[in-house]
């Protein structure tokens, strides 16, 4: 009986991302997709990503810390709903620590190896 619900859950969860995943193809198709400032990426490790937004080398440095749960773009959806502009904009050398999906990679991460990331990020 457990094992019949488990796997009635898990089609439950496929179809429900199936339905998520088909509604944000739609939207992107009116030209609502997020539109994300040119970054690169400055330094990695396996789970995690620091992007940089770029700005005067000279100016105040803003570190953003993603949460794990959430995509990046979050923080940079549209021209006018763009925290990563606005912090551009305002004279700041912009930074994202990015968390990798934890599907894309092996191993079972603490919150020590994420202070890890924060601290390499940070020194970086």
């Amino acid at each position: 009986m457990t094992i019949a619900l488990n796997a009635f859950s898990r089609a439950q969860f496929d179809v429900s991302d199936v339905i998520r995943r088909a509604q944000g193809d739609l939207v992107g198709a009116f030209g609502l997709d997020p539109s994300e400032c040119p970054y690169r990426i400055i330094t990695s490790h396996s789970y995690w990503h620091l992007r940089d937004y770029g700005g005067e080398d000279q100016s105040p440095s803003l570190l953003i810390i993603a949460a794990p749960i959430k995509k990046p773009y979050i923080w940079d959806l549209t021209l006018s709903t763009s925290s990563i502009r606005f912090c551009l904009r305002q004279g700041l050398h912009v930074q994202l620590l990015e968390w990798v999906s934890a599907s894309s990679h092996a191993g079972n991460y603490g919150i020590d190896e994420y202070v890890l990331a924060i601290s390499e990020a940070v020194a970086t």
